[in-house]
């Protein structure tokens, strides 16, 4: 049987893939990789099938003699500042060996695509397989190319895929983070201003697709691996192109969202809990939300140093104002077609559901 080691399966992502993973193939053995014994425990709680292994992409032993083992390796964490990480779990499958190519499925993000944070609605829409030829010579300064690199360098020995969304919302089955991450900067920076905010106008759109319908683009991948795997065979081609190698490149999203519409769908929930008291949307600059949400006041120092270009605020606040426009072409094809309802329609949900993990967080 086919064996299968998750990376990051107690976040957002990870949870909702997992989650999809037991639902559909309760058979399949499951490892995910915890960073501790009572996160380990909390899991297999909820999911008794499932085997826990402590550590995280800084125990390169660990994550290496895992991925060696497995047959599909999904890595469902970030890969930002993880690059070495990443490379020596996809090199550890490429180690000989192996009685069958194993499949590593990495998730990134639509953030190569970041324009300038001013708020405009002037974009293009990228496309995953009409644009493929320039998204893969994207410059190696962009955030995920030097991942996406690596993977393509070990294209020849792993079957691998990236799926790279752009906003992912909804609420997930995941045991430690059943909400988006992003929701924490947008109700810290929406706090200190005590009302809704925009970058300049507001107008810049971002590709947008619920958890558990990423969570369902993973399992397509899975499907794919399993039935390779099962059969010895090389991986079928239902729709015509690879499902893996150099250009599988997969953006899943089901609806563009400009963030003044974002924003204006948080108020009422954000309003309803206490956290902002007006229903004003502010307009201020990328930069000048960047120190709101570190500062966690208005009352912000003008000159403070922000962080690190690569650090995860920046990339952060920097979302807040760019677009980022996607078409899943490659999932379509596939068959893949979202089901949940719209991000605009979670929000009364998710506010709520990070009030109580905020404070959790904050009494542990």
């Amino acid at each position: 049987m086919p064996s299968v080691f998750l990376i990051g399966g107690t976040g957002h992502v990870g949870g909702a893939v997992l989650d999809q993973l037991q639902t559909k193939h309760s058979d399949v053995p499951v490892k995910v990789l915890v960073r501790s014994e009572p996160k380990a425990t909390r899991l297999r709680t909820k999911y008794p099938r499932v085997q826990t292994v402590l550590g995280d992409l800084s125990t390169w032993d660990v994550v290496k003699a895992e991925c060696r083992r497995a047959d599909i390796v999904l890595n469902c964490a970030p890969d930002i500042t993880h690059e070495s990480s990443i490379k020596a779990a996809v090199d550890s499958m490429c180690e000989p060996g192996r009685k069958q190519k194993g499949f590593f499925v990495q998730t990134t993000g639509a953030s190569n695509l970041y324009d300038e944070p001013t708020g405009s609605p002037e974009a293009r829409t990228w496309d995953d397989m009409d644009d493929i030829k320039e998204i893969m010579n994207f410059s190696p300064t962009l955030t995920h190319v030097k991942v996406d690199n690596i993977l393509r360098d070990a294209s020849e020995d792993v079957y691998v895929a990236n799926i790279s969304p752009g906003g992912i919302g909804g609420i997930s089955p995941s045991i430690e983070h059943p909400v988006p991450l992003s929701t924490g900067a947008i109700v810290t920076t929406a706090r200190a201003f005590n009302s809704g905010f925009k970058i300049n106008t507001g107008e810049n759109q971002s590709g947008w697709v619920h958890v558990l319908d990423l969570a369902r683009a993973f399992l397509l991948l899975v499907d794919n691996a399993l039935a390779s795997l099962n059969s010895n065979q090389p991986p079928a081609e239902p729709a015509g192109f690879p499902l893996w190698g150099r250009e599988a490149y997969y953006y899943p999203v089901a609806e563009q969202i400009a963030f003044r519409d974002l924003i204006a769908g948080l108020i009422p929930p954000m309003r309803k809990a206490g956290i902002i008291e007006s229903t004003e949307i502010v307009s201020t600059s990328s930069k000048d939300a960047a120190r709101v949400c570190l500062s966690g006041t208005f009352d912000f120092d003008p000159d403070m140093k922000l962080p690190a270009p690569d650090s995860w605020q920046i990339h952060m606040a920097v979302w807040l104002g760019v677009n980022m426009r996607i078409q899943a072409s490659r999932l379509t094809k596939l068959g893949w077609k979202p089901r949940e309802v719209s991000i605009l329609d979670t929000l009364a949900d998710v506010i709520p559901q990070y009030l109580a993990w905020e404070k959790e967080q904050s009494s542990s």
